[in-house]
């Protein structure tokens, strides 16, 4: 799944609070999230993946994971200058 979020809101199951682009690529056991922030406004964008997520196996060091269980959400760090970051998750 693939959506670029030019304003806060909601596609799907991701839900952002600011510009960005995102990326999920998905198996049985694994999930792996690719967000970049193309407007680079020093705000850090909070993304919402809303699917059931037991652990975070990795992440970016520019990614700070605020909440797993019913939903993940992360938030971004800003001044990657429109770098990728990534999040990998369990799906089970």
């Amino acid at each position: 799944m693939t959506a670029d979020f030019w304003q806060p809101g909601t596609v799907g199951p991701l839900t952002a609070s600011a510009p960005a682009s995102a990326l999920v690529r998905s198996n049985h056991r694994t999930a792996i999230l690719h967000i970049s922030e193309p407007p680079r406004t020093g705000v850090p964008p909070e993304i919402t993946r809303h699917h059931p997520v037991p652990e975070v196996n990795s992440e970016d060091v520019s990614v700070e994971v605020l909440a797993t269980g019913r939903s993940t959400r992360l938030r971004i760090t800003s001044g990657a200058a429109g770098a990728a970051h990534h999040c990998e998750v369990a799906l089970r």
